[in-house]
């Protein structure tokens, strides 16, 4: 089960403070290298933080993978194959509409594939 975010408010604050949900975030990038998949992002300042979500090969829907207030992620990919990824704004109001899919070829050498994870020193 997703852990919860210590950055959500009550659906009920958000109505009363009538504020939008943060622009999403563009210019999305990926880069692959060795046993890493490094995401970039680039946002308007109405996110105070970002959700970063991850459909694995064969999968039929995206996971939360990392959280961060940064413009970037490093993450581990459990195993070698094309990976998506889909960036979230999010703020006070709640999430903004979906970045676009990027898709990561990740083929890393064997002997450097390890457990998935993220890594991220700004980890929510």
């Amino acid at each position: 089960m997703e852990e919860p975010s210590r950055f959500r408010v009550s659906q009920e604050e958000c109505t009363k403070r009538r504020l939008p949900p943060p622009k999403p975030a563009v210019r999305v990038k990926s880069n692959s290298v060795g046993a890493r998949v490094t995401l970039t992002w680039e946002t308007d300042g109405d996110a105070h933080y970002f959700e970063i979500l991850r459909r694995d090969p064969g999968a039929s829907g995206f996971l939360r993978v990392g959280a961060t207030s940064r413009t970037h992620l490093v993450d581990a990919p459990p195993i070698s194959g094309t990976y998506e990824y889909r960036v979230v704004a999010c703020n006070e109001t709640g999430p903004s509409p979906m970045a676009e899919i990027v898709s990561v070829a990740f083929f890393p050498a064997a002997e450097a594939v390890g457990e998935g994870s993220h890594h991220d020193d700004d980890e929510r």
